[in-house]
């Protein structure tokens, strides 16, 4: 909105003299714009900053979104239901609601797009990477509109306008992770998740599940994971099945562009309007992603090929996330982890959930190579992580601290207050995979033959597993676990001294 408020100032600053507007109001009209411009601009900017002040400015952006594009509901009849501007407006009016009820200030995180070193990122990028691409989206736009008009091609307007858009914004999500997915077969790799807009699906122990997601139809994303199946020439690999989603978005944009320039004389001329769409969104995704940035938490294929590029720790640390994914779907066990890149990621390169992730990574490793006490350490750093950095952790470990502070620490009360974090879910049911995690709360708890009892149950879950690196993992785990319960029952039998 700050773009389009000065664009738009910038257009009518010679309206005044050319159609006779006075000179108060011409001076109203010229004072009006560029400040909206700078209150957006200010908004956006508390907001991308993480400012102190974003609840001032938010409230204060969002206050004169609403006033400037919501007064023709009072004044205008017959007023287009399917303007665009209602959803603006609307959108200013839930920006008050948020920033005038929520404390913004308190318990702040830090921002999340705060560039690290070697990523390839910069914090001006960061910030201003979705505004570059709805620029270059509305300035290809517009100049397809001039072409469209001065061969005299139809347009079209209203709910069919608004559907054809939505259908090609999607379409263009579809075919980008496409790109990325087939290329990833191509050179060995397996996809195991993805997600365009509210669809998502993932695979969990062995089964591809499948989920709409109401919230992601405001969201213009789309994300697929894909994991190595040999570890040889990862980085190659791995460049090629990044370059492949941008460069299939250029692709099918500017055979879309050559259709669409053959159209006048042609049946399908009067859908110029949807192939112009789907043109120029395709490039802008495909270029504006080349661009080296980062959003929400993650990187854009080109901050992703930069940091493969440069060959040093960032391209081992992106190996490592592979091979842990990769666990799940292949023959890699937590075992074949490099350990050393693992502990020297883990508060350098990867902040925040992902350097909890690596400390992960390392207990697994540990775990798996049966290094108790070192896996107990990687523990240990998981909750001193939590602990400084307030940040919680997901309810999929619940399950993995008890085992882990049952079975390597004996600690039953400690282990206890994780089992009833658990039970404490609205959604909780126990199913067949904590049965691990009970056995070790009962050993900690030195309730043997109930813990016997729950280990014959685990070790019975375990054996129907898929055959995967994670699950044969998880079946060793279930082997060192009823060695350490023959080890208590034998010392409970044994005669005192």
């Amino acid at each position: 909105m700050a773009l389009m408020a000065a664009w738009v100032a910038i257009k009518i600053s010679s309206l005044p003299t050319a159609y006779g507007v006075s000179p108060i109001r011409a001076a109203a009209g010229n004072l009006l714009l560029p400040s909206l411009a700078i209150l957006y601009a200010l908004g956006a900017w508390s907001i991308f900053t993480r400012r102190p002040s974003v609840r001032v400015w938010g409230t204060l952006a969002s206050l004169a979104l609403a006033v400037s594009l919501g007064w023709p509901i009072f004044f205008v009849r017959d007023l287009d239901p399917f303007n665009p501007t209602w959803v603006l407006a609307a959108g200013g009016l839930a920006g008050i609601v948020l920033f005038v009820r929520r404390d913004t200030t308190a318990n702040r995180k830090p921002p999340a797009n705060v560039p690290i070193p070697g990523d390839g990122t910069n914090r001006l990028l960061n910030g201003l990477a979705t505004l570059i691409g709805i620029a270059a989206a509305t300035g290809g736009i517009q100049l397809w509109e001039r072409w469209a008009r001065a061969y005299d091609l139809p347009d079209i307007q209203g709910p069919a306008f608004y559907l054809g858009f939505a259908i090609v914004v999607l379409l263009v999500m579809v075919i980008h992770e496409a790109g990325h997915a087939i290329a990833a077969m191509a050179v060995d790799m397996k996809v195991i998740s993805f997600g365009i807009g509210p669809f998502q699906a993932w695979v969990s122990e062995g089964k591809w599940k499948f989920h709409f997601h109401p919230a992601g139809l405001l969201s213009l994303l789309g994300v697929i994971q894909v994991v190595p199946t040999k570890i040889e020439n990862f980085r190659r690999r791995k460049i090629i099945q990044i370059a492949a989603g941008p460069f299939t978005s250029i692709a099918t944009g500017l055979i879309a562009a050559a259709i669409l320039l053959t159209a006048p004389g042609h049946s399908w001329e009067t859908h110029w309007r949807t192939l112009a769409d789907f043109a120029n969104i395709s490039l802008v995704v495909g270029l504006v992603n080349l661009i080296p940035f980062g959003i929400k938490g993650g990187y854009s294929d080109g901050a992703k090929l930069y940091q493969l590029r440069r060959d040093g720790l960032w391209a081992r640390y992106q190996c490592q996330l592979g091979m842990y994914y990769g666990t799940a779907v292949t023959s890699l066990r937590p075992r074949d982890f490099d350990i050393e890149t693992i502990e020297q990621a883990a508060g350098t390169i990867a902040r925040g959930v992902d350097e909890m992730q690596m400390h992960l990574c390392a207990y697994c490793f540990y775990l798996d190579t049966e290094r108790l006490a070192d896996a107990d350490r990687a523990l240990a750093k998981i909750e001193k992580f939590c602990q400084e950095s307030n940040c919680e952790v997901p309810e999929g470990w619940y399950s993995m601290f008890v085992f882990a502070i049952g079975f390597l620490r004996r600690d039953a009360a400690g282990a206890r207050v994780w089992w009833e974090r658990l039970k404490a879910n609205p959604s909780f049911q126990f199913e067949d995979h904590l049965w691990d995690s009970r056995c070790a709360l009962l050993l900690s708890e030195n309730r043997l033959d109930e813990a016997a009892e729950a280990w014959e149950k685990a070790d019975t879950w375990s054996r129907q597993l898929p055959a995967a690196g994670a699950w044969e993992a998880q079946r060793y785990a279930v082997v060192l676990l009823g060695q350490a319960l023959e080890e208590s029952r034998a010392m409970s039998l044994s005669p005192s001294v």
